[in-house]
């Protein structure tokens, strides 16, 4: 009787651990493998968008089938989208491309909530942004290894590194968005081993935020660091800490870096003189432009570049600018508003950590626009990443109230 309790003790753990197993590999095996799909489509893995667009259709296809649609949470988002048509119809120019950042858009913002809604984009999008440091460390090895899909003949390393992606400035928000992730881990963890592993990978992924020689992806993340160790140092005592553990790196670090960041030299050297540096020849004709058609901008996915309109050109040099000169002062002030309804949220960034790592993210992401353009272009997985996250978090405070979660640290 003995033997035949322990057998079935043992099968019924056994049976249980398959179930659990089974459960875990659902929860995030999906997730896992279209975060991978999306943050590697436009590379030597995975050429061309397909990937993505498999992406978006996994996020599409979980939020009609277990979500209730509603406009009441995306009236911003459908005002932006008719900003959209109304500056293409105006310039008698139509491209695909709108009905692509139509369909983006869909899938992004607040069309079908649900609580089970919520709680997958929280697990999606923690989930995507977890495989920004994983790809950086990819970048590294590459790097090691000598494998440049941007290599050009007779020319270093470092003056065209872009990794498995075919231009560096593909590469260069995937390590300086990593910056950000790594240090937010690094605030989490408690154990003094962890820590140091988390902190080498970090000082490498900034590494390769250098060699990716991006000056804004390289900025915007210590900008975005500095301002997350601020936040976190609530006394003198910890300030003086982080003050010397900081200057400790910078000194052993920094020398490393500059000798191999030759290509963010040259770039500042070749920006010497011009009124917005390597970005005069689209932001000065840009906004010459505009002053033609301040309402409505010169039309989505178009571009002023030399004298001529561009068409089919998705961005203008900054995400910002884009809208303002693509889709006038009407698609930059719906902007605007939909900006501030994220500041709703800075009253739950105490208590909620991995609200903490979206905010974050996100502040990356809204400096890094400031001179590299995404946010109208479907293409390109960081725009996806960027609607995705800010869509969430203007929800965020709606969908706590309403379903009355917690997510107390």
């Amino acid at each position: 009787l003995f033997r035949v309790i322990i057998s079935s003790k043992f099968y019924y753990m056994s049976g249980l651990s398959l179930v659990i197993i089974n459960r875990d590999i659902k929860e995030y095996c999906f997730p896992s493998l279209m975060a991978f799909f999306l943050i590697c489509s436009n590379s030597i893995i995975f050429p061309g968008i397909y990937t993505l667009l498999i992406a978006f259709g996994y996020v599409a296809f979980y939020k009609i089938r277990y979500g209730t649609f509603t406009i009441k949470y995306s009236k911003l988002n459908i005002l932006f989208l008719l900003a959209c048509y109304i500056s293409v119809f105006s310039n008698l120019y139509i491209d695909y491309r709108i009905l692509m950042f139509t369909g983006m858009m869909l899938i992004c913002a607040p069309f079908y909530v649900s609580k089970k809604v919520f709680l997958f984009e929280r697990k999606i999008l923690s989930v995507i942004l977890f495989f920004f440091p994983v790809v950086s460390m990819i970048a590294m090895y590459c790097y090691l290894k000598g494998i440049n899909a941007f290599a050009q003949e007779g020319v270093h390393i470092d003056l065209s590194f872009s990794a498995i992606y075919y231009h560096p400035m593909w590469l260069a928000p995937i390590a300086g968005l990593a910056n950000v992730i790594l240090l937010w881990c690094l605030f989490q963890l408690q154990n003094k081993c962890f820590r140091c592993i988390v902190l080498s990978i970090l000082l490498m992924s900034i590494y390769v935020t250098v060699v990716a020689a991006s000056r804004t992806a390289l900025f915007a993340s210590v900008i975005t660091m500095v301002l997350y160790i601020v936040y976190n140092a609530r006394n003198v005592k910890k300030i003086i800490l982080y003050l010397l553990v900081i200057g400790f790196l910078a000194t052993i670090s920094i020398p490393v870096y500059l000798e191999h960041s030759t290509q963010i030299q040259n770039k500042f050297e070749g920006g010497k003189g011009e009124k917005y540096g390597s970005r005069s020849a689209h932001f000065g004709e840009g906004f010459d432009k505009l002053n033609e058609s301040p309402l409505i901008g010169s039309g989505f996915a178009t571009a002023w570049y030399r004298g001529v309109l561009h068409k089919g050109r998705l961005e203008s040099g900054s995400g910002w600018l884009s809208i303002l000169f693509q889709l006038g002062a009407l698609g930059a002030i719906i902007m605007l508003f939909i900006l501030k309804k994220v500041t709703r949220v800075f009253k739950y960034i105490r208590h909620d950590r991995r609200l903490q790592l979206f905010v974050i993210s996100l502040l990356f992401l809204c400096l890094h626009s400031c001179f590299e353009g995404y946010l109208l272009t479907v293409g390109y997985y960081i725009g996806f990443v960027f609607w995705l996250l800010i869509s969430h978090i203007i929800c965020y405070p709606d969908m706590v109230k309403k379903y009355k979660l917690n997510f107390e640290s």
